[in-house]
């Protein structure tokens, strides 16, 4: 499991926040490699992150 927090500094808060989990994980770079891709495609579905 993987939760990953996203601060806004110059607000002080708490802007973004979400949980991925990893059944079996062989190559650890390829998993960080794939959960930074989920958690930016979630970003950019709920409008955290402006489209590509």
């Amino acid at each position: 499991m993987v939760e990953t927090n996203i601060f806004s500094l110059k607000e002080n808060k708490l802007i973004w926040t979400g949980t991925t989990r990893s059944d079996y994980v062989k190559d650890v770079g390829q998993t960080v490699d794939a959960i930074m891709q989920a958690v930016v495609k979630e970003m950019r579905k709920d409008g955290s992150l402006p489209p590509k």
